[in-house]
């Protein structure tokens, strides 16, 4: 049986980067949702770092465990910032909203402990 040939494309494609998945998709709230998983990120990290089973961690946040899941897997898009702002200050973290003149978006980082 002959082998079959492989071939090369004729151009190469340009290669793309997006800042997110979201951000690819072209989805108009990418800036924001970025910023809200940098949020549910921290939220996770203080979790683990008290190492919260996620019953005890829906406890102290005063949240049911099925909604924290969702959260920590990615759904988190009807969640509202003040949600998150409020989520991470019951886990002892502060939040600080600065804003830039002339730079469009929205972005969060997270300050070194």
């Amino acid at each position: 049986m002959p082998r079959s040939k492989k071939t090369q494309p004729d151009e190469t494609l340009p290669s793309v980067s997006f800042p997110s998945a979201w951000h690819a998709m072209g989805d108009p709230r990418a800036d924001s949702m970025v910023a809200k998983a940098v949020l549910v990120s921290a939220l996770m990290d203080a979790i683990e770092a008290r190492e919260l089973t996620q019953t005890a961690a829906a406890e102290l946040l005063g949240i049911p465990r099925p909604n924290l899941s969702r959260l920590c897997s990615g759904q988190f898009q009807s969640v509202t910032f003040d949600r998150l702002f409020d989520l991470l200050n019951k886990m002892g973290l502060g939040v600080r909203v600065t804003f830039q003149e002339g730079s469009a978006g929205v972005y969060v980082e997270q300050a070194a402990s």
